[in-house]
C-alpha cells in the first residue's frame, strides 16, 4: 500500500507500474484526500505487507496522513519511508514514525538517479518484506544493479517462486 498526497498521483502511478513490472505484491489506494470512511482505510492498512509513505511537506501537514500512519504503527505494519522533497527532512510525528528507518531518496529529477532510488525500493521490499534473499538483479532490470555484500565470488541461478509472483535470477 502507498501513503500519499493528492499532489503526487503521478508519482505513486509511475512507483506503483514498476512494483507490478518486478512482480512486488502492490494496492493503488485513493491519495488520503480521496478516503471515503475510516474504516474502509483501516481495512487496507490492516491487510498491507507493508506502506510505502511518500514523504513531502505537504503529506507532514495532512492530520489523515498522521492517523493512517499512526494506525499503522499501532497495527506493527512495516513502514517505508520515501523522501520525495528536495533539502528537506521529517519533523515532529513523521520523524518520529520514521526515524529508524533506511529511507529510501527520490529527490532527484535525473532519471538514471531515480532509477537507481526505484532498485533501491525494489531490493528492500524483497529482501526485508517478503523476506527474498538478497542478491543482484540482472543488468537492465530497474537500471544498473546492486551490488551483493559480501566477498566470495558465487555462481549461482534462483528460481523463487511465491503467491501471485515468479522471478529468476543469476548470481555471477
Amino acid at each position: 500500500m502507498m501513503s500519499y498526497e493528492p499532489g503526487n498521483q503521478s508519482f505513486v502511478h509511475d512507483v506503483y507500474e514498476e512494483l507490478k513490472k518486478e512482480h512486488i505484491p502492490v494496492s493503488k489506494n485513493k491519495p488520503l484526500g480521496d478516503m471515503n470512511t475510516f474504516s474502509k482505510r483501516a481495512a487496507e492498512i490492516t491487510n498491507s505487507l507493508a506502506i510505502c509513505v511518500i514523504m513531502t511537506q505537504a503529506y507532514q501537514a495532512s492530520e489523515l496522513a498522521e492517523k493512517e500512519l499512526g494506525f499503522a504503527h499501532k497495527e506493527k505494519i512495516p513502514l517505508i519511508p520515501c523522501l520525495l522533497t528536495p533539502d528537506w527532512k521529517p519533523t515532529g510525528w513523521l520523524a518520529l514514525l520514521t526515524a529508524n528507518l533506511e529511507q529510501i531518496v527520490f529527490q532527484s529529477s535525473d532519471p538514471m538517479s531515480r532509477a537507481e532510488s526505484m532498485n533501491e525500493l525494489v531490493n528492500h521490499i524483497r529482501v526485508t518484506i517478503l523476506r527474498v534473499p538478497a542478491f543482484q538483479f540482472p543488468e537492465g532490470t530497474l537500471g544498473n544493479p546492486k551490488t551483493i555484500t559480501g566477498t566470495t565470488e558465487i555462481i549461482m541461478k534462483v528460481s523463487i517462486k511465491m503467491p501471485n509472483a515468479h522471478f529468476q535470477a543469476e548470481w555471477l
